[in-house]
């Protein structure tokens, strides 16, 4: 009992001595323990810091491709043309609008003459249709719709009338993939607008249909005359 309170004498002197604070030593156990939750935390946060930083650079790559699609779309940009392609082009009527891009929704750079013709350097086909970049001057590109040119050479007789010697389909593009708008009977004669040859070489005529519709119909079932 003595020895007990001895010991209980010695440790309230020195909590006295030391402020009223109780300092508890530290073992290498508990170094052990800190050092291992350190470890184990290091062991989950460093497979995550890898993970995102692939998706950075994922993203960062994403992005710079977003940019680049949006230059050549928003900026004018063209995808070069298809060696079927025809190398030049001819305005069909007057007053053809040539614009800073691919839509109607740009601006308007020149108004161009029925028998002008222009060389091509590019091509774009979106929800407007298909457009080709041509080069004004050899300093200046702009764009126009296939709707309004001709990739054959006009003659010094411009054609009038198409004559379908056989039931054609009249689309709303210059391909089969275009909707029908509607089909024209064998032995009908249409207002001639203008011609297109397109990428597959198929040659299609712009027309106008008694009905007043406008659309394409294929060069082998008609006769321009």
């Amino acid at each position: 009992m003595k020895i007990f309170k001895k010991k209980a004498a010695i440790i309230v002197s020195a909590i006295a001595l030391t402020g009223g604070l109780l300092f508890v030593p530290v073992t290498k156990a508990n170094e052990n323990i800190i050092l291992a939750s350190v470890e184990w935390v290091n062991s989950q946060i460093n497979p995550l810091k890898s993970e995102v930083n692939a998706l950075k650079q994922q993203v960062s790559q994403q992005q710079q491709e977003i940019n680049t699609l949006k230059q050549q779309i928003g900026q004018g940009g063209s995808t070069p043309p298809p060696a079927t392609t025809p190398a030049t082009v001819y305005v069909t009527k007057n007053n053809t609008a040539f614009r800073t891009g691919a839509s109607t929704a740009y601006k308007v750079v020149a108004y161009k003459n029925a028998g002008t013709s222009f060389k091509i350097v590019g091509q774009h086909s979106g929800s407007t249709g298909l457009w080709y970049r041509v080069e004004l001057t050899s300093s200046t590109l702009a764009w126009v719709n296939s709707a309004d040119i001709s990739t054959t050479k006009p003659s010094g007789t411009a054609p009038k009338e198409v004559f379908a010697f056989g039931e054609v389909n009249l689309r709303s593009g210059a391909t089969t993939a275009y909707r029908v708008i509607e089909t024209i009977p064998r032995g009908t004669t249409m207002a001639y607008l203008s011609s297109f040859t397109n990428a597959a070489g198929e040659t299609w005529h712009r027309v106008k249909a008694p009905s007043g519709n406008e659309g394409w119909v294929i060069g082998g079932l008609v006769e321009v005359r």
